[in-house]
């Protein structure tokens, strides 16, 4: 051993230059090793949890499982399903049973306490009934919430009056996303077949839930 120590002065005294750069390689190789080691500390190498399955509970209870897997959470956003309670969870991302690291911020979708609300900005009456449905379609109002009645007219295809939830719907007026929507729309009665009074519309109505309330009378 005295022998090692001796050679080594004897070696740094001859050549200092090669001593300090072999130094410095050896200082820069410990502290790459320790940075490695932090870094797998830190970040939980090798270690996974799985997302827990938290749809349907309330917030509070969430929040308490989530913790007690070691992973944090960030309400994202919210959403109105009347087929869950109000405040409940939706949705998380990552999914349920996904394999995460410790500490991974879980997102999450909450039923909102009451329906997302738009405001009509466009008048329906006088409309045709593709644009109508176009507008209401960028509202994201659902289209089994639209229904149809058609009434004579000599305005064929055109919306007559529009009501939600059995008040008339004027521009400006803000209602429900859910809200059901009722369209009056004209047609010919003397339109035969082959003119525009003929539309596909007709043809639809057993598939898109419009509804002819004269047939029925």
């Amino acid at each position: 051993m005295a022998n090692i120590i001796v050679k080594s002065q004897n070696f740094y005294q001859k050549h200092p230059l090669i001593s300090h750069l072999l130094m410095m390689g050896l200082v820069v190789i410990i502290l790459c090793l320790l940075a490695m080691i932090f870094m797998n500390i830190w970040t939980g190498h090798g270690k996974i949890v799985h997302v827990p399955d938290v749809r349907t509970l309330s917030l509070q209870r969430a929040e308490e499982i989530i913790a007690d897997a070691g992973l944090q959470y960030e309400v994202y956003d919210s959403a109105y399903n009347n087929s869950y309670d109000k405040g409940a969870i939706i949705e998380t991302f990552p999914r349920p049973n996904t394999t995460v690291k410790p500490g991974r911020t879980i997102y999450l979708t909450i039923n909102a306490f009451s329906p997302k609300k738009v405001t009509i900005a466009e008048e329906l009456e006088g409309l045709s009934l593709r644009s109508a449905r176009a507008y209401l379609n960028t509202l994201n109002i659902n289209p089994s919430n639209i229904f149809v009645e058609y009434v004579p007219s000599q305005y064929d295809q055109l919306v007559i009056s529009a009501t939600a939830d059995g008040k008339e719907l004027t521009k400006g007026m803000v209602i429900p996303i859910n809200s059901m929507i009722h369209l009056k729309v004209g047609f010919i009665e003397n339109a035969t077949e082959g003119e525009e009074g003929e539309s596909l519309e007709w043809e639809e109505i057993g598939s898109t839930g419009e509804i002819n309330f004269d047939e029925l009378n």
